[in-house]
């Protein structure tokens, strides 16, 4: 990530992954997301682009964290630096052949600082006020972003391919 932005507190944020950078596109046994920045996040979903527009989900997935917890705290280390946050490994993979959407709301009683990535191929961002992570659709209502950021929080998305325990995956950066 190359940047960050204060003020993120009550928004949702969606970030789009295009299927031209995810590889391999099939499913595989697990997904985790790690997120990054210094703010508390409520919630956070990921799940397959729909067939009918890029910005609509065709169904979203609550991630958890820290073995079941469905709110996260991301912060910074004693030296000020963003420690990475991961989400449990989702127990089903997501399909990426139309592309992933991954979309989150920031607590307003959190810091509401997120660290951001201004260009990385087939990443797009998009932002509304208030709380509408877990709605499929992210076409209407929404402020596109791409043009400052192609992510907003989202550092990584990870298919695991092999049993999970192994600690084996495919990593989309």
């Amino acid at each position: 990530m190359d940047g960050s932005q204060n003020g993120w507190a009550g928004w949702t944020f969606a970030v789009r992954v295009d299927p031209v950078a995810i590889y391999p596109l099939q499913g595989g046994f697990a997904t985790r997301v790690t997120i990054l920045g210094s703010f508390l996040l409520d919630s956070l979903y990921i799940g397959p682009v729909s067939a009918r527009n890029p910005w609509i989900a065709a169904a979203l997935y609550r991630m958890t964290f820290n073995g079941g917890d469905k709110s996260v705290i991301a912060y910074t280390d004693d030296f000020g630096r963003y420690v990475p946050v991961q989400s449990d490994a989702f127990v089903l993979d997501i399909d990426g052949s139309r592309g992933l959407i991954v979309s989150g709301y920031f607590d307003p009683g959190g810091n509401g600082t997120v660290m951001t990535q201004t260009q990385q191929l087939g990443w797009s961002s998009r932002y509304i006020l208030g709380d509408d992570a877990a709605n499929v659709v992210k076409s209407v209502g929404y402020t596109d972003s791409t043009l400052q950021y192609a992510s907003i929080a989202v550092q990584m998305i990870e298919s695991y391919y092999t049993d999970i325990r192994t600690g084996v995956s495919t990593v989309i950066p």
